[in-house]
């Protein structure tokens, strides 16, 4: 039996690319539509990608990764090669399990629940440089929020004129990524310094250099290898104490690499996703209210803790609900075709790309109004809907900062309702592509009609 390639739609490969970099949401929404929850595009810059909306289905394929996909191939294309060739990202086989390894351990949940105060700390004190009254550009708040929580939890208590530094070069460097000439592999041309991506690689090599020199005042150098600050206890201490790489060298530049891939994945995308929940929350008073009433009840005017997480079961059930909701990427868990496969009765190639397209798969018989902002049907009264939910990918791929990233939605919002009252302008806003993520359009103006901020800092 000879089996059949995925469907794909009749309007021309430049009509899909177009659509692809504009509206992909949409097109992947329509794609589906008319074609099943197995279809093929073709993209220039990316390829022959087959897009999966069913868990199930998805299920197969990671089973698949280790034998005849090459996930850090194709994400090294499009991601990683823009910070360079010793990151995690990018790798495949033994290298990529043995980085895994590494660095699974400092991000487990017991590990991220530890930075639960310095995330409500810095929340706190975005709040006070707010006024009732005023009109934030609550997304850009969010933003600069999230980059300074993932730098405290990478470079710790650092010399605040140090801190600092890293901050702004981080903060330049994820600007510069936010360039289309810098996402798209084929628009990355180095035209010197005036171009975008001229200015990118100015920015990175600015940011690279800091990270080193930080690594050095630390004693983390010695003759080109890196020991570490034993007693540090963040994660460039725990990763210069590691052994990511035999090679000195090799080490630091690896050090670096992540540290930078932490930065953009660890800022902009869980910035993205806070932005999109506190519109959801607008957008259903019902259940902004029922959010606050379980902070009082839990809370009251004392401040957030680690141990209060566990006692907001719906503050839970709203995170993941953001998430589901409105996604900050069409397509998450891109893996290159190694060896032919079959899937569901279809045949794909070698050389074809595979991934998940995020929001299409929170749109089947689990969650049964898909466009509606309700965490309690879609959570709390689900059984097990953890198993049809995917926003950080799956198998050994899955995203391995997604504790970090739950637990800072979490303490975000907290904090910010806890304290505040936003009112939402703008409500009919659309994704927009931010660097790596997809934001409201417009960046969510948000007048602060009411803010009590307690006496507790601490």
């Amino acid at each position: 039996m000879v089996l059949s390639s995925p469907p794909r739609p009749k309007f021309s490969v430049l009509s899909q690319t177009r659509r692809f970099f504009e509206e992909p949401f949409d097109l992947l929404s329509e794609v589906r539509q008319n074609l099943g929850d197995i279809f093929s595009l073709h993209i220039l810059g990316l390829g022959r990608c087959v897009v999966f909306c069913r868990p199930d289905h998805l299920a197969e394929i990671y089973k698949l990764e280790s034998e005849a996909l090459a996930p850090g191939a194709i994400r090294y294309k499009l991601f990683a090669s823009i910070v360079g060739d010793q990151i995690s990202l990018g790798m495949d086989g033994d290298r990529y399990k043995r980085r895994r390894r590494q660095l699974t351990p400092f991000f487990g949940h017991r590990q991220m629940m530890q930075h639960t105060d310095n995330i409500r700390l810095l929340t706190e004190a975005t709040l006070q440089g707010w006024s009732v009254g005023q009109t934030v550009q609550l997304q850009a708040e969010l933003d600069r929020l999230a980059l300074r929580v993932i730098s405290r939890i990478l470079f710790g208590d650092t010399e605040a004129s140090i801190a600092e530094d890293l901050v702004r070069r981080a903060g330049a460097f994820l600007k510069a990524i936010k360039s289309p000439f810098v996402q798209t592999p084929f628009l990355r041309l180095p035209l010197g310094s005036l171009t975008p991506w001229g200015h990118y690689t100015a920015c990175r090599r600015q940011l690279f250099e800091a990270l080193r020199q930080e690594i050095r005042r630390r004693g983390g150098e010695d003759g080109g290898g890196v020991h570490g600050d034993r007693n540090g206890d963040d994660l460039l201490a725990k990763l210069t104490r590691s052994s990511l790489e035999d090679d000195p060298a090799q080490q630091l530049e690896a050090i670096v690499q992540e540290m930078a891939g932490l930065l953009i994945g660890g800022s902009e995308t869980t910035s993205k996703a806070i932005g999109w929940t506190f519109l959801g929350l607008a957008k259903n008073p019902t259940v902004q209210n029922r959010l606050r009433q379980e902070i009082v009840e839990v809370l009251g005017r004392s401040p957030l803790r680690q141990e209060d997480i566990a006692r907001m079961p719906y503050l839970d059930a709203v995170v993941k609900e953001g998430l589901r909701w409105q996604p900050v990427a069409p397509l998450v868990g891109f893996r290159r075709v190694e060896r032919p496969i079959e899937i569901a009765g279809f045949h794909i190639p070698a050389g074809h790309i595979v991934a998940q397209a995020t929001k299409e798969t929170s749109r089947h018989e689990a969650f049964a109004q898909p466009e509606t902002f309700d965490p309690d049907n879609h959570f709390l009264k689900q059984k097990n809907p953890l198993n049809r939910w995917l926003p950080f990918g799956g198998g050994q791929r899955v995203c391995i900062g997604m504790a970090l990233a739950q637990l800072e939605m979490a303490v975000v919002l907290a904090t910010v309702l806890q304290h505040c009252r936003l009112e939402i302008s703008d409500q009919s806003t659309r994704p927009q592509q931010s660097g790596i993520a997809f934001q409201p359009t417009g960046g969510l103006p948000a007048r602060i009609s009411a803010l009590t901020l307690g006496a507790h800092r601490g």
